[in-house]
């Protein structure tokens, strides 16, 4: 393969001879054409006589300062298309020689490029490769090791502090332990009989209110000046209705026929005085303590012009109300005038109503029993709360102030739900042998309300017996005939 400059050094050459000849052409035609053109004047011609031109080979002779030329018509143009064509010519086959050695040297060029790229990157791949498997990879491996080294032994350190912290915490805990069982055994200290105090509060206030309850049957069956109904069973039923429009009528009820106060009760006490089970049963805690305004109001036994309103603990303790009497029946009697009441038929009405009301309050004392464990008194709120959330029990079902039957259910239920009764137990003896004098104790609270409430079924019993006898006519003594044998 030739190489470039040969190729340019041929087409200088060529180029160079073609101007050559051009120029020669263009001069031998240049002196031809001045040598035989002469100036046309009148001088010229008046001084020049004619003569006889003779032609010979293309050539021509002519006088001097004749008018006619003696070159062949078109000589000039002849010469001109003959030099432009030849020039032409020339410079087309040197164009296109130009373009053929530039695009072969372009090409030669590239591929010389290419392959001096393909050796760059081969010596690079081989440069790489004797880098990362001789230089490179050795060096890492190394340093992985060492990396991994240094990692294992923080680690071994790490775990050595977290080892005998725990082991110090395990060896405190221990010797908590052992100190609170010997003070317990050195000193013979017996725990409470009792599980918290707050109980036997909420216990006692119960107890309270079911007395309070029963002096107030009591009293309204008797039609005490100043209770409702006094002056009769039309006005204690007024009262009753109007108690049900105030705080327990739904205008939403009944079609929407049901004629309620003029001041819409709270929609959470609708219809409350026949729920027993969501207002009472299904509450471990009455709020009847709770004194949160409402728009309910009560009826006025001196004054029924005037009603008193009532917070959300009165509507709670007109319900409990309002569910014995639907449940049991009411203790209200119409009054006897002061002549009939001396007389001694008077008399058997006013002894027969004392023994509706024996009857009453027994059959009462059922449900009371359950009501007064639900009453507010203990105080253990804090407490209670936080035994009953870790439960899962909601706040809005904790009651700041519990009743007995919430801290039983605490201690019963929801204490061994929380998941955690045991963690305070493990390794302390002193903690075991509390809890099993706890767990006797609150068993022996369990037989006692259960002894309580056997004792108001075997009440009840008894009414029953005494209204059965009281339809049964007794056999009169001269009736009686003596038995032969």
């Amino acid at each position: 393969m030739k190489s470039v400059k040969n190729r340019f050094d041929k087409f200088s050459q060529r180029l160079f001879s073609g101007t050559l000849a051009m120029v020669v052409v263009v001069a031998l035609g240049f002196a031809s054409g001045y040598n035989s053109i002469t100036s046309y004047n009148n001088a010229c011609q008046a001084q020049v006589t004619a003569t006889t031109v003779t032609v010979a080979g293309g050539m021509c002779l002519c006088c001097k300062g004749c008018v006619t030329p003696c070159e062949i018509s078109g000589t000039a143009s002849i010469v001109r298309t003959t030099i432009y064509s030849a020039f032409y010519a020339s410079i087309t086959a040197a164009a296109v020689t130009l373009e053929n050695i530039l695009g072969l040297a372009v090409d030669t060029m590239v591929q010389k490029l290419l392959e001096k790229i393909n050796d760059i990157e081969k010596n690079m791949i081989h440069w790489w490769q004797t880098m990362w498997y001789y230089n490179l990879n050795p060096g890492l491996r190394a340093m992985t090791v060492q990396m991994n080294t240094a990692n294992s032994d923080l680690n071994k350190s790490y775990q050595a502090s977290v080892d005998a912290e725990h082991e110090t915490q395990q060896n405190t805990a221990v010797m908590r332990s052992e100190n609170r069982t010997a003070r317990v055994v050195r000193d013979n200290v017996c725990p409470p009989a009792g599980l918290t105090g707050g109980a036997g509060r909420g216990k006692t206030f119960a107890r309270g209110m079911r007395k309070g309850w029963q002096a107030k049957a009591i009293n309204t069956g008797s039609q005490v000046m100043g209770e409702e109904g006094a002056r009769g069973v039309g006005e204690y039923l007024r009262s009753r209705n109007e108690a049900y429009e105030a705080a327990f009528c739904d205008p939403a009820a009944n079609g929407g026929a049901n004629v309620c106060g003029a001041t819409p009760s709270p929609a959470e006490f609708h219809n409350a005085d026949t729920q027993i089970t969501k207002f009472i049963y299904n509450k471990l805690t009455i709020p009847v303590d709770d004194d949160t305004p409402t728009t309910v109001v009560r009826y006025n036994v001196v004054d029924p012009s005037s009603p008193i309103p009532m917070n959300r603990g009165d509507v709670y303790d007109r319900a409990i109300k309002e569910n014995y009497e639907n449940l049991i029946g009411v203790p209200m009697a119409n009054p006897l005038k002061p002549e009939v009441a001396a007389g001694p038929q008077g008399r058997e009405t006013i002894l027969n109503r004392r023994d509706y009301l024996a009857k009453y309050n027994a059959l009462r004392s059922v449900p009371q029993l359950i009501i007064g464990d639900r009453m507010p008194g203990s105080q253990l709120g804090t407490w209670i709360q936080e035994l009953r959330q870790e439960a899962g029990i909601p706040i809005s079902e904790i009651s700041e102030n519990p009743s007995y039957r919430e801290v039983l259910n605490a201690i019963a239920v929801d204490r061994f739900n929380s998941g955690k009764f045991a963690n305070g137990l493990q390794m302390e003896r002193a903690g075991v042998e509390m809890e099993k004098l706890s767990m006797g104790t609150f068993y022996l609270m369990l037989l006692h309300d259960y002894h309580k409430l056997l004792e108001r079924q075997a009440l009840t019993l008894a009414v029953q017996v005494s209204v059965l006898a009281d339809d049964v006519k007794m056999p009169r003594i001269d009736n009686l005939r003596p038995v032969k044998n």
